[in-house]
């Protein structure tokens, strides 16, 4: 709550170094997720801080099931899941828009892909809060993602979504996701640049 309050306060971007709990679903939790604080996060934006349109940019590996299940029926909340095609979980739901990827993906796909759609959605569905689920078992070091981006490529697409956020004046609530890799070191590192970019960019 505290981290919303700051954007509904004029912040740009704000976050919580936790979280990003997308498989929890309105009455159960799932894949380790007790409840779905990215949900919880986007109704009380809504409900409460008085924001009109919420987009979630889900960019874990995994898909978003719980965010998507949760959200199918509110036109106020508008959900992107990128994620692998043969990843966890074996059931998807339809979010508002999936986008899937083979095995092995690497980075040059992966961004061209990020750089198509994200304009597109900001244009259509004129969000004024972003939730970035910025979860980083997208690299190709980790144990249950099955992608391949690097480092460098988990790091150009937060500068993606948060030009893409900026161009439309529209802030940023940042959640933690996943990261499995081996070493940890390497997810440590990705989750860290997230939020050292928005901190670069907030001056």
């Amino acid at each position: 709550l505290a981290a919303l309050e700051e954007l509904a306060a004029g912040a740009r971007y704000a976050g919580n170094m936790a979280g990003g709990t997308h498989h929890a679903h309105a009455h159960q939790g799932g894949g380790f997720c007790v409840f779905n604080d990215v949900a919880v996060a986007a109704q009380t934006a809504i409900d409460v801080l008085g924001f009109r349109q919420v987009l979630v940019i889900d960019l874990d590996v995994h898909h978003g099931d719980g965010t998507a299940t949760i959200f199918e029926s509110e036109p106020r909340v508008t959900t992107l899941s990128f994620h692998g095609r043969r990843n966890y979980p074996a059931r998807k739901p339809p979010s508002d828009h999936d986008v899937t990827f083979e095995d092995e993906t690497g980075d040059a796909e992966y961004l061209e892909t990020l750089l198509d759609v994200l304009p597109e959605l900001f244009q259509t569905h004129h969000p004024d809060l972003v939730i970035y689920q910025a979860g980083v078992d997208a690299l190709a070091e980790d144990t249950l993602g099955r992608l391949a981006l690097s480092q460098a490529g988990l790091a150009t697409r937060n500068r993606i979504v948060y030009d893409q956020a900026e161009a439309h004046d529209c802030p940023v609530l940042i959640l933690m996701g996943g990261g499995y890799a081996d070493p940890l070191s390497a997810s440590a590192e990705a989750h860290a640049e997230v939020f050292l970019e928005a901190a670069r960019r907030s001056g």
